[in-house]
Parts: C-alpha cells; sequence; structure tokens
C-alpha cells in the first residue's frame, strides 16, 4: 500500500504524523470487504451470497466502515512507522480521521 506521510517534531518526544491514503487504495478495502460481506451474509429473501451490493451496503455500511477504517489505519499507520524510521515509545493518540 502506497501512503504519503507528514512528519512534524512538537516537543522534546512528541511527534506528528499526518498520514494520507489514496482514494483508490480505500475504494480497494472497501469493495474487498462488501464482496466478504456480500458471499457471508444471510438476508431473508436472497440466497446466500445473491443479494444486491446496494441491499448489502444499505444493511452493513456501518460494519464495512468500522472495518476498513481500521485495517487501514493499522496498515497505514505501520507502513508510515517503518519509512519514516520512528519508533514509538507508547500508543498514538488518533484525531481526526476523514
Amino acid at each position: 500500500m502506497a501512503v504519503t506521510y507528514e512528519l512534524t517534531e512538537n516537543e522534546k518526544c512528541k511527534r506528528t504524523l499526518k498520514i494520507t491514503v489514496p482514494a483508490e487504495t480505500v475504494r480497494e478495502k472497501f469493495d474487498a470487504v462488501y464482496k466478504q460481506l456480500r458471499a457471508t451474509a444471510e438476508i431473508p429473501g436472497f440466497r446466500k451470497g445473491k443479494a444486491p451490493l446496494s441491499t448489502i451496503k444499505a444493511r452493513y455500511g456501518e460494519h464495512a466502515q468500522k472495518d476498513v477504517l481500521e485495517d487501514l489505519m493499522d496498515a497505514s499507520y505501520a507502513e508510515a512507522l517503518k519509512e519514516s524510521g520512528l519508533d514509538p515509545v507508547s500508543y498514538p493518540n488518533i484525531r481526526e480521521v476523514d
């Protein structure tokens, strides 16, 4: 995954790391999550794996968004740390997620 990051020194031991994930990567992750949900979801009136994508999105949109956000945050944070060479001393304080 190709992420871009911006590193800012705040104080002696504090850094701000702003990470940007490309929109295409986010779309691909959403597609993968919806595909998996579609295959396993049991929706009345539809055979397993045959429900329309619009129904899956309406019913499981919040769940999908949470899964995508968690996966992308973990992966992009790890990649940004690796590229920047930072060795954090504590857990990150995550703010302003769009």
